[in-house]
């Protein structure tokens, strides 16, 4: 929200887009797409300083807010990681664990996504893993 910030002021200032451009580095074309934001808003320079960074983002982003995000079931990877774990004694397979998700959740995510989800959790749970933890 910076950039926004910068644009803004430096717009109220009388600059060209070329100038903020150059003083900025941001792209022509989001210049000016800021500065119509800014306008069709109709706020003040001392109203935008007022805003905290989420409450600016509302109001120059409004379609960021209401993006709908996926109503896919989330695997319990808590239970998968426990499971793999175990898998020299039970033979369970990501695979596996996968096709019993997708019982439960029909229009859950398919494999290659269900995996991608559960290499992200155990990169964020043991971000320093063993060679031989389970990956699928």
């Amino acid at each position: 929200m910076r950039s926004v910030r910068d644009i803004v002021k430096y717009h109220s200032m009388g600059l060209s887009i070329r100038k903020i451009h150059d003083a900025t580095g941001v792209a022509k074309s989001t210049v000016a797409d800021y500065i119509k934001r800014f306008k069709e808003l109709g706020l003040s320079i001392e109203q935008i300083d007022v805003l905290d960074d989420d409450a600016l983002k509302l109001q120059f982003f409004p379609d960021v807010a209401s993006v709908v995000v996926s109503r896919k079931a989330m695997p319990n990877f808590n239970y998968i990681h426990q499971e793999l774990k175990l898998r020299k004694k039970t033979k369970v397979t990501l695979y596996l664990l996968w096709e019993e998700y997708k019982e439960d959740n029909p229009d859950g995510y398919q494999y290659t996504q269900f995996r991608v989800y559960y290499r992200r959790f155990v990169k964020k749970t043991q971000p320093l893993h063993a060679p031989d933890t389970p990956c699928g």
